[in-house]
């Protein structure tokens, strides 16, 4: 081997270290940003997992809730009902009362002179 290809392997090999340290350093860049890629996803898919849960809770509430509306519209409809029927039976009472009361005549004055007043007391009562 001559001094040139020795010079020449010598340069190319501190040329491959330098490459090698940057290939080197990019694939543990690599390797990290993947890792980190992992985490979040497995993070994603626990949070999407708990999305499930949640969802299927609230399904579950809407569903009671709806069957409670459901019941509490039919006891509506039912007093509305019964309000109507009440309402017309009232009706139908206060129709058939003879509203007006017989009432004696008030006494005359003479009878409240007897009684101790004078004629201006009279007249207010």
């Amino acid at each position: 081997m001559n001094t040139g290809e020795t010079a020449r392997l010598c340069i190319g090999a501190a040329a491959d270290g330098p490459h090698d340290d940057a290939v080197s350093r990019l694939k543990q860049q690599v390797d990290s940003m993947e890792a980190t890629f992992q985490r979040e996803i497995l993070d994603m898919k626990r949070a999407g997992a708990d999305l499930l849960e949640k969802n299927k809770s609230i399904e579950s509430q809407l569903s009671s809730l709806r069957e409670e509306t459901e019941k509490l519209k039919a006891k509506v409809s039912q007093l509305d009902e019964e309000n109507r029927r009440l309402e017309a039976a009232f009706k139908t009472h206060a129709n058939n009362i003879d509203w007006k009361y017989d009432a004696a005549d008030p006494p005359s004055d003479s009878y409240w002179i007897e009684q101790g007043y004078d004629y201006r007391d009279i007249e207010f009562i």
